[in-house]
């Protein structure tokens, strides 16, 4: 078809998109940061706070932080202009608050995953119970109604068929997990307690604040109508007025003795 002269327009005679057009979206038209650019950030930690809080976002979330054949830099550039955005929104008090809860949850799907990889390369061996379901109860187990060994049921059970490689490093794994998952727990618990007593100090203090400014306008009403009892017409006349004073009583009686 021969051109008129005209760029191509769609509805509304609005021009058509062009191929430059089409790579454009509207999240290229938002701001971005590049990875471990801290200039967006409002109140920031040191920087190497901020990207050891990125890390751990990631790994939460079970991601890389690293570019890798499926991650490009550009992702990694687009996930640290996403953490950039929830810090400013939310604030370092709750979004630390909201990943310290992440990491506690993905501890503990990390550990049920273990879990049933033991379970399984257990049941793989023919053994009657798993490691899991000896220290603190496999729910695995517990469904094929098997009972809990103990210390010396389950020895018996790794003398007559020993852990293999694969199934002591699961368990090495699944013991490391579950100590790193307490330790976040207590550490989750100790923050908590922390933000309470300090949300608590808060509180206090702002209530004091309230209760010196109430007093201090009461003590200005006060003052107010003081000063106007003292410059402002009284409302009963003073007692003086209508009296004769000392010296007027002398000498009218001095007047009086005089002329008789």
């Amino acid at each position: 078809m021969a051109d008129d002269g005209h760029r191509n327009t769609g509805a509304g005679n609005v021009p058509a998109p062009t191929e430059a057009d089409a790579g454009s979206t509207y999240a290229e038209d938002l701001e971005r940061w590049a990875l471990y650019d801290c200039s967006g950030l409002r109140a920031p930690l040191a920087d190497e706070d901020m990207q050891d809080l990125f890390h751990r976002c990631r790994v939460a979330r079970s991601k890389s932080v690293t570019a890798t054949r499926t991650v490009t830099m550009q992702s990694l550039d687009a996930a640290w202009t996403s953490f950039v955005r929830r810090w400013n929104v939310e604030g370092p008090v709750a979004f630390i608050r909201g990943l310290e809860r992440r990491e506690v949850q993905h501890r503990a799907r990390s550990v049920s995953a273990l879990a049933k990889q033991i379970h399984d390369a257990s049941y793989d061996n023919d053994r009657d119970c798993c490691f899991v379901h000896y220290v603190r109860e496999c729910a695995e187990c517990r469904g094929y109604n098997r009972p809990r060994p103990d210390e010396a049921a389950w020895k018996r059970l790794l003398t007559a068929n020993p852990l293999t490689v694969t199934e002591e490093g699961l368990i090495a794994r699944y013991q490391e997990e579950q100590r790193r998952r307490r330790a976040a727990v207590r550490q989750q618990q100790r923050q908590e307690s922390d933000w309470q007593q300090h949300d608590s100090w808060q509180r206090g203090q702002a209530e004091q604040q309230q209760q010196r400014w109430d007093r201090l306008l009461r003590l200005e009403h006060e003052m107010t109508a003081l000063r106007d009892e003292l410059t402002g017409t009284p409302r009963d006349p003073p007692q003086h007025l209508g009296r004769r004073s000392r010296a007027d009583d002398w000498g009218a009686g001095w007047d009086q003795r005089r002329w008789g």
